[in-house]
């Protein structure tokens, strides 16, 4: 991924979610979308100001801190897969490849 589209992204999504923010009574679930829309652009918007410090992070970890994200989100959504997430949350932990010290 690149700096630039991070930013581009972060860009339009923000300006999106304003835009439906402003423009009153376009459909019924514009207040969500347009929340929607800031919360992500701002979340790419620290991404984009963080990027040189991502790159220097192994993709184990990014992978790991992606997975945790995606995780958290389902859980706050459906509450009843709390178990099923321990359950993999344990899966993950012990199958992740293994560093030349704990060998």
């Amino acid at each position: 991924m690149q700096r630039h589209v991070l930013g581009i992204l972060a860009i339009l999504s923000l300006a999106a979610g304003g835009f439906l923010l402003l423009k009153p009574d376009l459909f019924d679930t514009q207040v969500t979308l347009s929340a929607m829309g800031i919360r992500i652009g701002m979340v790419l918007a620290v991404l984009w100001l963080a990027f040189p410090h991502l790159e220097a992070l192994p993709n184990s970890l990014m992978m790991l801190i992606i997975i945790a994200g995606v995780g958290l989100a389902i859980i706050a959504r459906w509450k009843q897969l709390i178990p099923i997430a321990a359950v993999m949350l344990i899966v993950v932990l012990v199958l992740r490849p293994k560093t030349k010290k704990s060998r």
